[in-house]
């Protein structure tokens, strides 16, 4: 009964949302969504309580540039630019994905930001670029690899404070094993969260 009870209220939850923002991002398997390989794991969106948590831990602020590394349908690319930054950015390597996330930028209500979805691979995106990264568990670790060292020479490039909102994150100890990265928050609740941000001393 419980069960029912928390299926129903993230039904209800995830309806109140869509139709708020305007957009389409609730999951129904199509042959696309399914894995390519071992890196490259199944379209499953982030429940939106779960988004609002970690968007208001980071938190998210006006000069912020957010990227979402595989952006799937763009649920939190919009909810992102609902509460505002600077850019919002998505990055999506399924094409049909990413058409979907356009077009749901493109028609949100409420949208308080700028947004670009990018089409391509994330090992690809300019890591020079952004001061907010989330990544829910989409990646293999070969690619979570792939990600953190590029973002350590984005930083070399342009040295900044950066922010990582890890959900789910199988691979987290890849990102402790990285002596330019803090752990600055955790939880359980829902999902499974850690919140990572740079070292400004190791940035040189």
């Amino acid at each position: 009964m419980r069960r029912k009870i928390e299926l129903y209220l993230y039904r209800a939850e995830s309806l109140f949302w869509e139709n708020w923002l305007g957009i389409r991002t609730r999951t129904t398997r199509l042959p696309y969504e399914r894995s390519r390989d071992a890196e490259h794991k199944i379209y499953t969106p982030t429940i939106y309580r779960t988004i609002f948590r970690v968007l208001r831990s980071l938190p998210l602020k006006a000069e912020d540039v957010f990227v979402d590394l595989g952006c799937g349908k763009g649920r939190v690319v919009c909810c992102a630019a609902y509460l505002g930054a600077a850019q919002v950015i998505g990055v999506e390597y399924v094409k049909e994905l990413h058409d979907i996330a356009l077009n749901n930028a493109e028609r949100m209500r409420r949208r308080q930001s700028p947004i670009s979805i990018s089409l391509g691979e994330v090992e690809d995106f300019d890591f020079s670029l952004g001061t907010v990264f989330f990544m829910f568990n989409s990646f293999g670790r070969k690619t979570i690899e792939s990600i953190l060292t590029k973002m350590e020479d984005g930083l070399r490039k342009n040295p900044r404070e950066i922010r990582i909102a890890y959900v789910n994150p199988v691979y987290g100890l890849a990102m402790k094993e990285r002596p330019w990265l803090e752990r600055y928050g955790f939880w359980r609740r829902f999902d499974v969260v850690m919140l990572w941000r740079s070292k400004l001393d190791r940035q040189s």
